[in-house]
């Protein structure tokens, strides 16, 4: 075993030293060194990876505008369009809310009554025009649409104080919540496809107090997914 050992070591440096002589002669034939050799090596083959590339996309940009490819879209165009015929257009909900036809007894909303509303949506509420009008500012669609809410239930049911009015916004929380909810499980369903997390879901239901030029984007978005499918 000792003998086989030593002949095992010795064989193994005499394959090192072949193999760095076998280095050193394709060093001398390539007049450079190995390093340098493999990165030439790689840079081509990168270089033919990407001109391939390039001749396929030129392929596929050039049969995508050819005949029976724009046939075939106008086709697809055709039949998405005709499973499904109704409008995209909705109602926009109103933010600025006027103030001037109060029934007897209303009056405007006070500054410290705004200020509990605007600490719970995260919206911004403004008197305009000598407190003839409400305007509900905001990026948060659905911070803006509470506000709303609580402001049309505030003069409709005579609420005043800020305790009273921050509890109202915090039920009102509650219930656009549970909608947005529900409207995910609904587009869900409507598409067919299977139930995601439930806040991926709620995501889904809060497009539904988001508009893009007048268009409901829960309406919208579901809508599309219908005519892709």
């Amino acid at each position: 075993m000792a003998e086989r050992e030593q002949d095992g070591r010795a064989l193994t440096a005499e394959l090192r030293s072949i193999e760095k002589d076998r280095q050193a002669e394709l060093e001398r034939v390539a007049a450079r060194p190995a390093r340098e050799a493999q990165r030439m090596l790689v840079e081509a083959e990168v270089e033919d990876a990407r001109a391939a590339a390039a001749q396929t996309l030129r392929q596929m940009a050039e049969s995508a505008t050819s005949g029976s490819q724009i046939r075939a879209a106008k086709r697809i165009m055709g039949i998405a369009v005709g499973r499904f015929s109704g409008h995209d257009l909705t109602e926009r909900p109103q933010f600025v809310i006027p103030l001037s036809d109060l029934r007897p007894g209303q009056v405007p909303p006070a500054e410290a009554d705004l200020r509990a509303i605007e600490a719970v949506t995260n919206v911004q509420l403004s008197l305009l025009d000598g407190q003839q009008a409400l305007r509900i500012e905001g990026l948060d669609g659905v911070g803006r649409e509470i506000a709303r809410r609580c402001v049309n239930r505030m003069l409709k049911r005579s609420i005043s104080g800020p305790a009273a009015v921050t509890r109202l916004a915090r039920g009102i929380v509650v219930d656009v919540e549970r909608e947005a909810l529900d409207l995910g499980r609904k587009a869900f369903s409507l598409l067919a496809i299977d139930r995601a997390h439930p806040d991926i879901v709620r995501l889904v239901g809060r497009l539904n107090f988001r508009t893009s030029y007048a268009q409901n984007q829960w309406k919208h978005s579901w809508r599309r997914g219908f005519c892709a499918a």
